[in-house]
């Protein structure tokens, strides 16, 4: 596989750079761009990208242009085999590329070399003394190590900051090197803070708890006036019932006392004769006779279903009544558990409310030393 001959090259000099992997850029129709490694199709219709992520192919039609350029490594790889050994300059300036484009490391090593040779200052008419331009160009070494890459000057040798500032109690925190009690103290107010906010959500969910406890109490007390009314008025309808239990027994001796005596105006009525042959008004008395015993032995039956409904209805309030108590003492347990349940939600909730309390504390005191660090180390 070949390129096309109407590729764009931005960068000719790349004919002098080492042997490595362009970084293509692919420019779409629609927009798009695709960086990696271009090659062609034999016939030009396709065109593969290796990225990263793996290998996109598009049509040659959708294809705009492609643009060849130098990742900041392979510039780094040119201009530094470029470099004269004597070039103290250009060391300093390709180190300044390297900053630019956080290659840090490649740009320490550069700046090392300016500053490594450290000749000994001469008179003026020294022919050793180095000249003006080394001596600037380690001055610019200089400032720049020191300035973008951190480094230190220790007993004449530049110290790395990753050597530098753990040996004098630093460590990396967040991108900066910072001293280890401080970091300590910062990682202790989070925690804190952390904390805090724990402690703000059970105060959220202990209010939050409150009302339904409330409830349960008021529902309780209600409850328990309900059981009393109902036990007052239960007294009152079992006297009443049995009353009226004494009334209806009284209607069935009273009703038994006419049945017996419409029983024996009949056995008497028979016993004489009467109704015995054709006498029509012994008939018509015969016939109301029976008659009366008939109405009577209703009233009768009515007058003991009547009883025996008082009865059923005085022994159902009586067991209520023998109930009572246990009924009451139900409530009343009911409502004992509910106070119970509210005295521990106000006591979860004070409970919470102090620990934000000594949080907010604990926090504040914790941010105070923290400052108080700060300035000192300022």
């Amino acid at each position: 596989m070949c390129k096309p001959p109407t590729i764009l090259v931005l960068a000719a000099a790349l004919a002098l750079a080492a042997p490595a992997a362009l970084a293509d850029t692919v420019i779409l129709r629609d927009g798009r761009k695709l960086q990696g490694e271009v090659t062609w199709s034999d016939d030009k219709k396709k065109l593969e990208v290796k990225t990263r992520l793996g290998s996109i192919v598009v049509d040659a039609g959708d294809v705009v242009r492609v643009i060849i350029e130098e990742t900041p490594e392979q510039e780094l790889l040119r201009r530094r085999a470029a470099l004269a050994p004597g070039d103290l300059a250009g060391r300093v300036a390709l180190a300044e590329f390297c900053v630019d484009n956080r290659l840090e490391r490649d740009a320490a090593a550069l700046l090392l070399e300016v500053l490594a040779p450290e000749p000994e200052q001469g008179a003026e008419d020294d022919p050793e003394a180095p000249a003006p331009e080394a001596v600037a160009a380690r001055r610019a070494a200089a400032g720049l190590l020191a300035a973008r890459l951190d480094y230190h000057l220790v007993d004449g040798r530049w110290v790395p900051p990753e050597e530098y500032y753990p040996a004098r109690g630093f460590v990396r925190h967040r991108g900066r090197w910072v001293r280890r009690e401080l970091v300590e103290l910062v990682q202790q107010l989070e925690a804190a803070e952390e904390g805090l906010k724990q402690r703000r959500v059970e105060v959220r969910r202990a209010e939050r708890a409150l009302d339904p406890a409330r409830r349960a109490l008021s529902e309780a007390d209600a409850g328990v006036r309900k059981v009393e009314r109902a036990l007052a008025n239960l007294g009152a309808e079992k006297v009443a019932a049995e009353r009226d239990l004494s009334a209806r027994e009284a209607d069935v001796r009273a009703a038994r006392e006419r049945v017996e005596r419409a029983r024996r105006n009949l056995l008497l009525f028979g016993g004489a004769g009467g109704g015995a042959g054709g006498d029509e008004r012994a008939q018509q008395q015969l016939l109301l006779l029976q008659n009366e015993v008939i109405v009577r032995e209703a009233e009768l039956d009515r007058a003991l279903r009547a009883a025996d409904q008082a009865r059923a209805r005085a022994d159902e309030l009586a067991r209520l009544e023998a109930t009572g108590p246990q009924v009451r003492a139900e409530a009343q347990a009911t409502r004992e558990r509910a106070r119970e349940a509210l005295a521990a939600a106000e006591q979860t909730l004070a409970a919470a409310r102090a620990a934000v309390e000594d949080g907010a504390h604990e926090a504040e005191s914790l941010k105070q030393r923290l400052e108080a660090l700060k300035r000192a180390g300022d």
